[in-house]
């Protein structure tokens, strides 16, 4: 087997894995019991609508949270919690 195959195969295998992750914290966000405000930062984090996976500095801006400490606490919590709940595992969030 040529080694461009063996690469090729290797990112399709790669591409399929972050698509089930991604549908896998999806479907986490959707079922959790959140309030609506924390299911679209986390939608929006996530890129759920664009597939653009945001920092949280830049999901703070889109809700007009201007303290960079807040938002990276709050996404954390949120995050936290759909482990903790047993919704995802903390695999599951790494990038």
């Amino acid at each position: 087997m040529k080694i461009t195959n063996i690469v090729n195969k290797g990112r399709n295998n790669n591409k399929k894995m972050q698509k089930e992750k991604f549908e896998k914290i999806k479907k986490a966000v959707q079922d959790a019991p959140l309030s609506l405000r924390d299911k679209k930062v986390l939608a929006f984090r996530f890129g759920f609508d664009d597939n653009i996976c945001r920092t949280p500095e830049e999901t703070g801006k889109m809700f007009g949270i201007k303290n960079r400490v807040v938002v990276r606490e709050r996404i954390r919590q949120l995050e936290g919690d759909l482990v903790r709940d047993g919704y995802l595992t903390s695999e599951d969030l790494i990038k």
